[in-house]
């Protein structure tokens, strides 16, 4: 409980004073990580707290408030943003034995971050590959990897822009080689995984949907390989 109370502190700080009184807010938070489990606990909390009463747009904000979340987020995709997701990435590699609760928080926080930093950030080989390989491990955090890379994927972006992500990526085969546990008989793990295939499914048919009906030779060969994707 006082974790959490120190949580609401920070995040009401960092709303009230970042970027313009307390530019070095995120850094200074980043600065305690190597100081053990119970920091990143910490760090995880406030980020936690922060996307809740801050960002959020499953809460109702007022329309001061809207403005408020969008200077910050405008701020931080300056470059807070990038040095977050590498201590994601740092953490997701290095607690999967010692601390598996911090690695789920952790997936928890990077689903919610991505609906609105820079897709690039997380959709990456580097990246996705990190959470492809924790939903291969079938630890008990793959059903949150599955989540989190459900939420990656699915952030909005042209339909254009999308499908070209997916093919560089190589979503399906990456889907295909780390992502499936054949002869799992762990339920919870194959919903997970199900949910995420359609997940990528309805991503595809919406980008196809979207193509289709756009007149520019371009989008129509994008929409035929968004067909060709989902077949």
């Amino acid at each position: 409980a006082i974790r959490n109370k120190i949580a609401l502190v920070y995040a009401g700080l960092v709303k009230s004073d970042y970027p313009s009184s307390w530019p070095t807010a995120w850094t200074d938070l980043i600065a305690l990580l190597d100081k053990g489990p119970h920091l990143i606990d910490m760090f995880l909390r406030v980020l936690t707290t922060f996307d809740q009463e801050v960002i959020s747009e499953e809460v109702f904000r007022t329309p001061e408030e809207k403005q408020r979340a969008h200077t910050i987020k405008h701020a931080m995709r300056e470059g807070d943003v990038a040095r977050l997701a590498e201590c994601w990435f740092v953490i997701l590699g290095s607690c999967q034995v010692s601390a598996p609760q911090l690695v789920s928080e952790c997936l928890k926080v990077v689903a919610a971050f991505a609906v609105w930093i820079e897709a690039t950030i997380l959709a990456n080989e580097k990246f996705l590959g990190a959470i492809c390989g924790l939903i291969g491990e079938g630890m008990p955090f793959s059903g949150e990897a599955c989540d989190c890379l459900g939420a990656v994927l699915s952030k909005k972006m042209p339909a254009g822009k999308k499908m070209q992500m997916l093919d560089q990526l190589r979503i399906l085969q990456l889907l295909g080689e780390r992502c499936i546990h054949r002869g799992c008989r762990d339920v919870g793990v194959i919903e997970k995984e199900a949910e995420l295939f359609n997940t990528v499914a309805e991503v595809v048919l919406d980008a196809y949907l979207e193509l289709r009906v756009e007149t520019v030779a371009e989008s129509a060969r994008v929409a035929q390989a968004a067909w060709s994707f989902v077949e």
